[in-house]
């Protein structure tokens, strides 16, 4: 007997288009426009817990070719104007479970001397889907150094990524999120945006 599954249809932010997988983003920015100007230099404050991790290095490389392409231009923390300041990181993951129903021929299919029965179908089962979810982060904070003290730290940028899906490991995704929260960037102080990305363009 032939029978096939049809699972149910789940609305996901990592999802399946005609072409192919794209991964959505919700942005949101808030700056300070007259303190944040292009052509500024900056320095990556370091990540004690992840300054020698290859991935880590993997990730900043990153966001600094990305702020290189918006203006700015890399220094050392004596010299630069703003310090920038980097979060990220992948939760461990939501599972949900639904019903898929499974349809399969019910009759028919069968000739009774010179006729011809066509197969009929129906449901003939169930069967359970499970998927887990993944929420992944980028955020990025960047400080006037001149106008900051170590008690009052100023804040001219702040800005973060999340995204939804599938997949398990933030490295996976990081460019995704990361050409997310560089997407028109400063992008609208204050506004959330959501960005869609072709996973073909960004996932490793």
């Amino acid at each position: 007997m032939r029978f096939f599954k049809l699972a149910a249809f789940i609305l996901l932010p990592l999802m399946l288009t005609a072409c192919g997988i794209k991964v959505v983003s919700r942005v949101t920015n808030f700056y300070d426009a007259p303190k944040m100007t292009a052509g500024g230099t900056y320095y990556i404050a370091p990540t004690a817990d992840k300054d020698t991790s290859l991935e880590h290095q993997s990730h900043m490389a990153a966001i600094k070719r990305k702020l290189n392409a918006a203006g700015f231009t890399e220094s050392t923390q004596e010299k630069a104007d703003y310090a920038v300041a980097i979060s990220y990181g992948i939760d461990g993951g939501k599972t949900t479970t639904s019903i898929a129903p499974i349809y399969g021929q019910i009759g028919g299919g069968y000739s009774a001397g010179s006729v011809y029965v066509a197969p009929t179908y129906g449901m003939i089962g169930t069967d359970y889907e499970t998927t887990t979810i993944f929420t992944r982060f980028v955020q990025m904070d960047i400080f006037d150094q001149a106008a900051s003290t170590a008690n009052k730290p100023v804040k001219v940028f702040e800005g973060k990524a999340i995204s939804q899906g599938t997949a398990p490991s933030f490295n996976q995704v990081s460019q995704c999120l990361i050409d997310a929260l560089f997407f028109n960037f400063p992008g609208e102080d204050g506004k959330t945006k959501v960005i869609k990305i072709k996973g073909k363009e960004c996932m490793k």
